[in-house]
């Protein structure tokens, strides 16, 4: 685990197990921008059952599912992947791309050329202004994580339990029920 210092392209943020916001609830968040203007992130534990065919006219069915990147411009269009030479895209790890030319990405989704796993999409964006970030770890809200063996194009529901049970400093949140009241 790693603390705000640490942030980074890449990293990962692990929501604490009380958080009664809606969008990240349980959530992990992959930071793709780090700088002095703040940090931009994708949700990647909760996929909606939305399709990217449903938005994209010639997308083959049902192969590429939406996640909700976060509550920032929720009708916006995201993507990650392992592509280094997707023209425009840039890079968040040595392994892993932001965006790109779309017409180009679309092409080869449609080509077969790329295929369902090597690519995820999001809607939306997760954003914080200079300082915020720091500020919600410190609040405890958040717990970071640098771990090159995660995939995050892989669709994980699992995610953040995962991380939680790898972690010796906040493996308890593992404990905490989803729904205390059930309790």
């Amino acid at each position: 685990m790693s603390s705000i210092t640490d942030i980074q392209p890449g990293s990962l943020l692990i929501s604490e197990p009380f958080s009664t916001d809606p969008y990240f609830r349980r959530s992990v968040v992959l930071i793709v921008e780090h700088n002095e203007t703040g940090d931009v992130g994708f949700i990647l534990n909760k996929c909606l059952t939305l399709r990217l065919c449903d938005l994209v006219e010639g997308i083959p069915e049902n192969q590429y599912t939406l996640c909700l990147g976060g509550p920032v411009q929720p009708s916006m269009l995201h993507y990650i992947h392992p592509f280094h030479g997707l023209p425009g895209a840039m890079k968040i790890t040595d392994k892993l791309y932001w965006g790109g030319e779309f017409g180009i990405l679309k092409e080869l989704l449609m080509s077969g050329d790329i295929e369902p796993p090597h690519v995820k999409f999001f809607l939306g964006y997760s954003g914080w202004s200079i300082g915020q970030l720091y500020d919600e770890m410190r609040a405890g809200d958040w717990e970071a994580a640098n771990m090159p063996d995660i995939d995050p194009v892989i669709n994980n529901g699992e995610l953040w339990y995962d991380l939680v049970r790898r972690s010796s400093k906040i493996k308890e949140w593992e404990l905490v029920p989803e729904n205390p009241e059930d309790n």
